[in-house]
């Protein structure tokens, strides 16, 4: 909240100061205007008679600087007009953003999709049927059942971690059936935080355990922090915490330039995600949405949640193969 409210006010104060400059340079313009408009008077020589003319054209310099003026005002417009335009901001409206993004609207504040990705696709090279079955040759996974799994990826508003974040959009994968049905609650106000966790708790009743990408060092802290502050039980201590970042490090560091997500699916997977929204823009992507009621590039963000969790899905069907070798 107070990260919003800091970058809400250094907007504000942008806004005040791309309008100062605008008004500064338009008086300027007009003045030099007026000054290069006004008859000037000068004898005729040849006439020895005095005669008025009107100045019709500025002097070169004067000339100079209304080109000046007149580009810098132009830009300081421009500049204005990107970072606050009154006649697209709107109020920002749940059940208009949950039809956007193809959800429903659970309550206010909170919105759910639905994604299924069916077990007869392939991820990249990688084909998902093997989800179907034990993948027992990974020793950190030797334990646990696909299909008694949650895959779980969140979207934050920061990377630092710790209270001032929140996890706006929380995403879990389980197999059912034949298919990998990914849910997604998004946080549209943030009054329905406590709601969203309760949605992930009971995903999780069943479950005997997570996987997640870095999730025992980020998103399991985050989503235990953030339970706590809302008097959530949110029970995640006794399962089983499927890391895949630590396989994937152990297996890869000296041989991949670092051991990112987006790196693995290029690499063992061989998929390249073609217009993906980077995990980095997700937090200005919620934020516009709040101050400006934009919400366009929340889908965005949606889908690349949803394929952070299918590339964990094929990822520990990889690395469980790698092994059986």
């Amino acid at each position: 909240m107070r990260q919003w409210a800091a970058d809400w006010t250094a907007n504000r104060l942008e806004e005040t100061i791309d309008s100062g400059i605008t008004m500064n340079l338009a008086k300027r313009l007009d003045k030099l205007r007026a000054q290069t408009g006004n008859i000037e008077s000068h004898r005729d020589a040849d006439n020895s008679s005095a005669t008025t003319i009107a100045a019709n054209t500025p002097s070169p310099s004067a000339q100079e600087k209304q080109a000046c003026l007149r580009s810098r005002l132009e830009r300081s417009r421009v500049r204005s007009d990107k970072r606050f335009n009154p006649t697209q901001r709107q109020t920002p409206d749940s059940q208009a953003l949950a039809e956007l993004v193809g959800g429903q609207l659970l309550e206010h504040g909170l919105i759910e999709v639905e994604v299924k990705v069916g077990l007869h696709s392939s991820y990249g090279r990688q084909p998902l049927a093997a989800l179907g079955s034990g993948l027992d040759n990974l020793p950190e996974g030797a334990q646990l059942h696909p299909s008694e799994a949650v895959f779980l990826d969140v979207e934050t508003t920061g990377l630092a971690g710790g209270t001032g974040t929140i996890a706006f959009l929380i995403g879990a994968g389980q197999i059912n059936a034949d298919s990998l049905t990914i849910k997604q609650w998004l946080l549209s106000g943030f009054g329905a935080e406590p709601s969203q966790l309760e949605q992930l708790t009971r995903s999780l009743t069943n479950a005997q355990g997570v996987v997640t990408y870095n999730g025992k060092s980020f998103d399991i802290p985050l989503l235990k922090s953030r339970a706590r502050l809302n008097g959530i039980a949110l029970e995640v201590d006794d399962l089983v915490n499927l890391d895949l970042l630590h396989p994937t490090r152990r297996k890869f560091r000296h041989s991949w330039p670092n051991c990112r997500l987006v790196t693995a699916e290029k690499r063992l997977l061989g998929h390249y995600r073609l217009d993906d929204l980077p995990g980095a823009e997700a937090p200005a992507a919620w934020l516009d949405y709040l101050q400006r009621g934009d919400g366009r590039r929340l889908k965005d963000v949606l889908e690349h949640n949803a394929a952070d969790i299918t590339a964990l899905a094929a990822l520990w069907a990889a690395l469980n193969d790698l092994h059986a070798s």
